[in-house]
């Protein structure tokens, strides 16, 4: 039985607030109480949380943790995924597969978080992440 798996992507933004969040303490027991059991956080050009660095560990929880700047597989993983976070760019809502309406994946997630906040985002940018998670089905924004 596969375990699930959690990914968190920024694209290439600086996203501090959303990182430090994802990855706190409660958070990620959070993730480990869902079932989670890998969780991958692109982070972009954001700070890393003290104590926290590029690459892979398993942490306490039991969750295999793995923080990288960008990926080059990043929408296979997101596609591949049972939970993802995003800070709600264009690009992320837009290049995820399995929210594609007119695709038909071969699985389809279970969960896609938009998390766009008014104070970070320019009201374009808002109301066009907003278009794209409505029209895609994303519970989130």
């Amino acid at each position: 039985m596969r375990g699930k798996t959690c990914v968190l992507t920024v694209g290439s933004t600086r996203f501090d607030p959303l990182v430090h969040a994802f990855l706190s303490a409660d958070s990620l027991a959070s993730l480990a109480a869902l079932g989670i059991t890998t969780v991958v956080a692109q982070v972009g050009n954001s700070t890393l949380p003290k104590g926290y660095k590029e690459g892979s560990t398993t942490l306490p929880q039991g969750l295999e943790l793995h923080v990288l700047r960008f990926a080059t597989d990043l929408e296979e993983q997101v596609g591949q995924a049972d939970l993802v976070v995003s800070h709600a760019g264009t690009q992320s809502i837009a290049r995820t597969p399995c929210l594609d309406r007119s695709a038909e994946p071969a699985r389809s997630l279970s969960c896609y978080l938009s998390l766009a906040y008014r104070r970070w985002l320019d009201p374009l940018l808002f109301a066009t992440s907003r278009q794209l998670c409505q029209s895609r089905h994303s519970p989130g924004l």
